[in-house]
């Protein structure tokens, strides 16, 4: 029983307000994340990209230096191929956002959101319309 009132006793300590609102913040992170990439159809992509990643994992525990060094010349670029490759999804996102942040009428910008988002938010439109 003593042992027991310990193991409640550190649960309560460890479950403070922070550690709540950091889980919930990740698995909001996360389930947005996973609606986008299943409306937007990048799935197999996303699949992909973690293949590569377990492999690139398993060779570091393996110790497989050719692997590791094809990865580590690879990630070089790896963010700007990403942004390449997710383009138009990227675009979709910023959108949603603005369009969010319209709705809502937050901050103090022209349209109703913080300065930096309204620049984002009128390139973007502009960009939409020449399309």
């Amino acid at each position: 029983m003593n042992i027991f009132s310990l193991q409640i006793q550190t649960i309560k300590e460890m479950l403070d307000w922070r550690v709540s609102l950091d889980i919930l913040l990740l698995t909001l992170l996360i389930f947005f994340l996973y609606r986008t990439i299943k409306t937007t159809g990048t799935g197999k992509i996303f699949f992909g990209i973690l293949i590569a990643a377990g492999i690139f994992i398993v060779a570091r525990m393996l110790d497989l230096k050719g692997i590791e060094w094809i990865y580590s010349n690879l990630s070089q670029i790896l963010l700007l191929a990403l942004i390449i490759i997710f383009q138009p999804e990227l675009r979709k996102i910023f959108e949603r956002a603005a369009s969010i942040c319209e709705s809502l009428d937050v901050g103090g910008g022209p349209i109703g959101c913080p300065d930096q988002f309204s620049i984002a938010h009128e390139y973007f439109r502009s960009q939409l319309a020449r399309t």
